[in-house]
């Protein structure tokens, strides 16, 4: 139900400022315009809105350690996996709100931005658990072991939020990612890493094909523009994996 407006750049109330990759500014958008634009200066407004605890709070429950708190590390069939970590202390300042979007000193793995789309895709507000070995079986051919689809016992997200994020990522699939070939849901970003020196490329997002349930995180490391992009690399994996 909010709406906040671009124009380009956006100062705090410490005097800093959030600029936005079009300098033009978006004018006013609600949510599913600020997403779609990947728009600074809306999320540092809404970040700027939002209770810093209630913030916090949502940020431990999808297992993101927060100022300092002991990471936990992803396990799954003996293997481990860090999990995000994020400094947020003053939602008008600008490294807090910098941190809600990914940035500053924001960190994450994509196997826990899988796990998180996860937990959208199916609308539950549960990730699906990951696991390596399809099956198992014997010298004779019988199958030992088979896995089976679990889910985590908590939720990240509630229901509701985890379908209204769904709407919000599938249609932007539809309206920017058509050439992928498949109904996803996505969202791009940019990471800056080494102070801001140099940007990965990032495209995270789910199949919404009952056939073919894949979630995906594509990073391309220093990207330069104009070589091959993350939504080429979705559509060259979802082929090969539908025809496997």
């Amino acid at each position: 139900s909010k709406t906040y407006t671009c124009n380009g750049i956006y100062t705090t109330k410490y005097n800093q400022q959030i600029k936005c990759h079009d300098l033009n500014g978006h004018g006013t958008q609600n949510i599913v315009q600020g997403f779609e634009n990947s728009c600074n200066p809306f999320f540092a407004q809404l970040v700027q809105d939002m209770p810093l605890d209630n913030i916090i709070q949502t940020y431990t429950r999808m297992g993101i350690a927060v100022n300092d708190t002991k990471m936990q590390k992803i396990q799954f069939d003996g293997l481990s996996s860090f999990s995000a970590s994020t400094k947020l202390t003053d939602t008008s300042d600008f490294d807090t709100m910098w941190s809600c979007m990914g940035q500053s000193e924001a960190l994450a793995s994509p196997l826990q931005m899988m796990l998180w789309e996860s937990a959208i895709a199916n609308a539950s507000g549960k990730v699906t658990e990951p696991y390596l070995i399809d099956h198992t079986t014997s010298v004779t051919g019988s199958t030992k072991y088979e896995a089976k689809t679990t889910y985590g016992e908590n939720n990240i997200f509630s229901a509701e939020v985890a379908s209204q994020i769904k709407q919000i990522m599938r249609q932007n699939g539809q309206e920017r990612y058509s050439s992928i070939g498949y109904p996803v849901g996505v969202k791009s970003g940019t990471a800056q890493v080494q102070n801001g020196a140099s940007e990965n490329s990032l495209l995270v997002g789910f199949n919404d094909d009952p056939n073919l349930p894949i979630a995906f995180c594509v990073v391309i490391e220093d990207r330069v523009s104009g070589e091959i992009s993350t939504s080429d690399i979705v559509s060259t994996m979802l082929n090969a994996l539908n025809q496997n």
